[in-house]
């Protein structure tokens, strides 16, 4: 309002040609000024932005792995709500997690532990015709069976951008620039919100016709909606998918944008970035390793073997690795190992340290009440 009188009494005082250059400084500070304040609007909301890391346990085998997860993510700053959803003993008997793991698990930083059910309809079981079932080992069938539960990851509507990882993964370098991958952006013609973004197969990269028609659902970046999980929930409960989510995810997300190559590595993939002339891959380029293989080769068992063994070039996927192998063969498989072992002790420590400060303060209050009782007699 100042201005206008100000502009007013200008009329009367100022000739003509210095009045236009005032309005036009004016109105210049104003743009300006609406400038700033739509930038502060853009920061505010990209700082507002909710984001969430997600990971899915319908096994306790999987526990060590959602805590070295976990602390590689601290490790890294990560960014994003802890979020484990998990299919407890009473929803699936297949199922040995109890409220003691979860309990477990949110001490140790997860912040949400979410059951999925049935009734909630954010329980998926993934389905297996006779014919698939006659043709697959046992042990296939109790790994697959709960996987398509992943679905309901686009059921945290609450969150504006959400990347998901598999519970036997291991966080190498931060990758929070993937979550503006599916944030608003209406300046691209080409942004689709529903679009969903994921780790291609090596075939994606091959010379000279890529062929990127799959892609890995262990390490996923997606802007959830409700109606995508009951879509794949209602899918799944006709068709069979004895490989798990990825059958299905592969077969019905048509919409899906290949992550910067090496954003995850896959420990059954031989690719890895290589140094030019070198045999040390750069791990500093992958932001995510999958321990992708059968249950042997988790990072947990082969932790395990090398602990017994006493052998730190002992390995389930690779059983013949020695000291003097191959440079590469070790930089490309052990060397996750190692890191998630060094991890892992870190986590047992932390655990321990933990135990001994409550047996601690159990015995601290125990004195307390002996001291009180004594003094009262």
């Amino acid at each position: 309002m100042h201005r206008f009188f100000l502009f007013l009494l200008l009329c009367l005082l100022l000739p003509l040609q210095q009045l236009v250059v005032f309005v036009v400084v004016v109105r210049a500070e104003e743009t300006t000024e609406t400038n700033n304040d739509n930038n502060k609007n853009n920061n505010n909301n990209k700082k507002n932005n909710k984001v969430a890391v997600v990971t899915l346990l319908t096994t306790s085998d999987y526990i060590a792995g959602a805590e070295v997860l976990l602390y590689s993510l601290n490790r890294v700053k990560a960014k994003g709500d802890r979020i484990l959803l998990y299919v407890g003993h009473e929803e699936d008997d297949r199922s040995d997690l109890t409220s003691s793991h979860m309990e477990t698990l949110r001490q140790a930083g997860w912040n949400r532990t979410i059951a999925l059910t049935k009734e909630s309809g954010t329980y998926t079981e993934c389905q297996v015709s006779e014919e698939h079932r006659l043709l697959l080992e046992e042990s296939a069938m109790k790994r697959y069976w709960g996987t398509c539960s992943k679905f309901a990851i686009w059921t945290l509507t609450e969150y504006d951008a959400i990347v998901y990882i598999d519970a036997d993964s291991l966080v190498l370098n931060n990758f929070d620039f993937v979550y503006e991958l599916v944030m608003d952006n209406k300046e691209d013609e080409s942004y689709n919100s529903h679009t969903l973004y994921a780790q291609g197969t090596p075939g994606c990269w091959e010379v000279p016709i890529p062929d990127c028609r799959e892609f890995y659902s262990a390490f996923l970046v997606l802007r959830p909606y409700l109606h995508i999980s009951q879509y794949f929930h209602t899918v799944a409960q006709t068709h069979s998918s004895p490989n798990g989510d990825i059958e299905l995810l592969n077969a019905l997300y048509q919409s899906w944008q290949p992550l910067p190559r090496y954003t995850m590595v896959a420990q059954t993939e031989h690719a890895r970035p290589f140094l030019e002339d070198n045999n040390v891959v750069n791990w500093s380029v992958v932001k995510v390793y999958d321990f992708a293989g059968m249950p042997m080769t988790k990072p947990w068992n082969t932790y395990r073997l090398q602990k017994e063994t006493k052998n730190k070039y002992a390995h389930y996927y690779f059983t013949e690795l020695q000291p003097d192998s191959s440079p590469i063969l070790l930089q490309t498989y052990l060397y996750p190992q190692w890191k998630w072992n060094e991890y892992y002790d870190q986590v047992l420590l932390q655990q321990q340290t933990e135990e001994s400060k409550k047996e601690d303060s159990n015995n601290n209050n125990k004195d307390d009440s002996c001291a009180s009782v004594n003094n009262n007699k």
